[in-house]
């Protein structure tokens, strides 16, 4: 359809009839052509909707125009998508941004189906909301409208705009933007290059990340097409950033666009996706190291410290770095739509999480909201539900006296929520009697007088609490079979190590038992510390000499310098007591620029527990770990905190007399723990 008939329709839609003889003048056309152009549209609409009545072009039927023309455009257009004025701001400047040159406000008013008025009172809106962000509006005669400015703003304002708030616009909306965006031009190319890249680096983005990402690609590409290329960018992008040089590489075709400064914009998007490993961007060693803290303490106030493993330890630490980093950019998070649902089947959680949210906000610089900690939510009933201790199911008996319909309707609810086994369905005054030892765990909807196995009083329809009780009873039971299962693999190994010491054997037979029990990884505390790196029954006078002393450690084997040392006791005056862990150890460390020349770490056992400002737990231990980057030590700081928050390794730990006796203790309860 060409612009002509745009326009007739566009005048229609907005002032229901349209003067015959102003119209010819207007477009020096004769009345026969007229008469075909409606015919066409008439004919397009599949419905006699236009008509000529005394010297005026007239609408049969708004409603069925309305239709139609939505139809013809695929149901969303800016003439069947009714926008706000702030919504149409954004499509008026994308117009601009994505065309070659000046952009009128007749083909501002025709794609918008709005009348040249209000697009005048739009971009006088838009002229004072653009120079906030230090870019202009600039008008010029018979040509139009034009956005100039740094070319750096005018990419960095549009991706903060769609990556920020693309998950908040409708899908209507949406689609409105991307067909402004790409404006009829074929980008499927992209797509497929965007797609195989995230694939290669096993990266799985949300739909909604992707799209956006997308558009912000594709407007990045309209701008070089049109034109306009960031010459410069950070020195040094290329060689720090391989991998997006490449896909920029393949994305960029022209040669030409293939800048620094196009590297450069190209990581600032990227920045986005918080992607670990892609972008070395700022690091903050202090804020990973304050949102570990965060997820061990609501795991330990969910007693689940011992099931959470090093995977989901690191996804719910990577999920929470996004998103605090998301929120500090101010993009806001999409609604979760299972919300009320996991609050009903996880209080416990937002609860945990509750207690110890300050942290983040303060990291975030604004509250979280309950949407903000839904999501964390989920990544925690992640590690609760999972079955990490035993790979059979749990074997239940359903007491259930009602009737043989309320039990199979409660047997069906239960599978619902829960991987379990139900091997029978009894009567209260059954259950000691005939029930056989291999139960696991007892529901029941009365309550029983007694019962040799656990168990747990629902309501018939089994509400949520009564949810909450079974999922923790669940976790209790698997905790003990854990337990037993791992006690008695360090039991084991401390035995098999001790026949293989008494007999003096030679290196292959302890090298035989270690394979038993799983390789001896690069991430294990053991493996990391030697004997030089652990002080036993050091006086300390202050938590700063008994920090300054674990450094010095490090020092002493060239892991660290000098300034290292001050900057850990810097962090810990500057934010406070976030290091220590119950029983009473401190993790103390700084950032990978402070002074780190590798990866390490060191011990120290005070002789005395020592308190920390600001805290009142005793702090019997205090580690070194030297950070060298952002990524290398997260395995090892994971294996840290699941050995020494675990009381019994720590109490005997208390026990040892010699370096030799700790790396071994260490080892047994590494290496026992890897066979759980």
């Amino acid at each position: 359809m060409d612009s002509r008939k745009d326009i007739l329709l566009n005048d229609l839609i907005t002032n229901r009839t349209v003067d015959v003889e102003e119209f010819l003048k207007s477009h020096a056309i004769s009345f026969r052509t007229l008469q075909n152009d409606i015919a066409f549209l008439n004919s397009e609409m599949g419905a006699n909707v236009l008509e000529l009545h005394n010297a005026k072009v007239i609408v049969n039927n708004t409603g069925v125009l309305m239709d139609k023309l939505g139809s013809r455009k695929g149901n969303v257009t800016p003439y069947s998508y009714k926008m706000t004025k702030e919504e149409r701001l954004l499509i008026e400047s994308l117009l601009i941004l994505c065309s070659e040159g000046y952009v009128t406000a007749s083909k501002l008013g025709e794609y918008l189906f709005v009348s040249r008025n209000t697009v005048i009172t739009d971009m006088n809106a838009l002229k004072s909301k653009l120079q906030g962000y230090h870019l202009e509006l600039a008008p010029k005669t018979n040509k139009g409208y034009e956005i100039s400015g740094d070319e750096v703003f005018i990419r960095r304002r549009f991706y903060d705009i769609i990556m920020g708030s693309w998950s908040t616009f409708n899908d209507k909306y949406r689609k409105i933007i991307a067909e402004t965006i790409e404006l009829d031009k074929d980008f499927f190319n992209v797509k497929e290059t965007l797609i195989a890249f995230f694939d290669k680096n096993k990266i799985v983005l949300g739909d909604s990340v992707f799209a956006a990402f997308y558009q912000c690609v594709v407007f990045k590409l309209m701008r070089l097409r049109n034109g306009h290329v960031i010459p410069k960018g950070e020195s040094g992008d290329s060689s720090r950033h391989p991998a997006l040089q490449e896909l920029m590489n393949e994305l960029l075709y022209d040669g030409g666009w293939r800048t620094e400064g196009e590297l450069s914009d190209f990581i600032h998007l990227v920045h986005y996706l918080n992607l670990d490993g892609l972008i070395q961007g700022n690091y903050h060693a202090d804020e990973q190291m304050v949102i570990s803290s965060f997820v061990w303490e609501v795991c330990k106030e969910l007693d689940v410290l011992e099931e959470l493993e090093y995977e989901s330890y690191r996804n719910l630490c990577a999920h929470i770095i996004s998103s605090v980093d998301s929120i500090k950019k101010g993009v806001t998070s999409q609604i979760n739509p299972i919300l009320s649902d996991l609050k009903s089947l996880y209080p416990d959680i937002f609860d945990a999480i509750n207690k110890h949210i300050n942290v983040l906000m303060k990291i975030a610089n604004r509250a979280l909201d309950e949407n903000d900690i839904s999501y964390i939510a989920m990544h925690v009933a992640v590690i609760v539900e999972t079955n990490h201790a035993i790979d059979t199911r749990l074997r239940v008996v359903l007491v259930c006296p009602n009737g043989r319909c309320m039990s199979e309707f409660l047997k069906s609810r239960l599978l619902l929520y829960f991987s379990i086994d139900i091997i029978d369905t009894i009567p209260a005054y059954k259950l000691n009697a005939q029930a056989k030892n291999e139960i696991d765990l007892v529901i029941s909807t009365v309550p029983l007088d007694s019962s040799k196995f656990p168990v747990v009083v629902v309501s018939q329809i089994l509400s949520p609490g009564d949810l909450v009780r079974i999922r923790k009873c669940i976790r209790s039971i698997r905790k003990n079979f854990y337990k037993i299962e791992m006690h008695q693999n360090i039991e084991n190994y401390v035995k098999g190590y001790q026949d293989i010491m008494d007999k003096n054997a030679d290196s292959g037979e302890l090298e035989k038992l270690n394979s038993h029990y799983g390789e001896a990884k690069p991430s294990f505390f053991y493996s990391h510390i030697m004997e030089k790196q652990i002080l036993l029954d050091f006086e300390a006078k202050s938590w700063q000499e008994a920090i300054r002393m674990s450094g010095e450690l490090l020092k002493r084997g060239g892991y660290v310098n000098q300034n290292y040392i001050d900057k850990m006791v810097e962090l810990v005056e500057e934010n406070g007591p976030y290091i220590l862990f119950m029983p009473g150890f401190a993790l103390a460390h700084a950032s990978p620029d402070d002074g780190a020349s590798k990866l390490g770490v060191s011990l120290v056992r005070l002789k005395r527990p020592i308190l920390f400002e600001g805290s009142d737990i005793p702090i019997k231990y205090v580690v070194c770990l030297s950070i060298t980057d952002k990524d290398s030590h997260i395995s090892l700081m994971y294996q840290i905190y699941k050995s020494l928050t675990y009381e019994e390794l720590f109490d005997n730990l208390s026990k040892c007399s010699t370096q030799t006796q700790i790396i071994e203790l260490l080892r047994a309860f590494e290496l026992g723990q890897s066979q759980k």
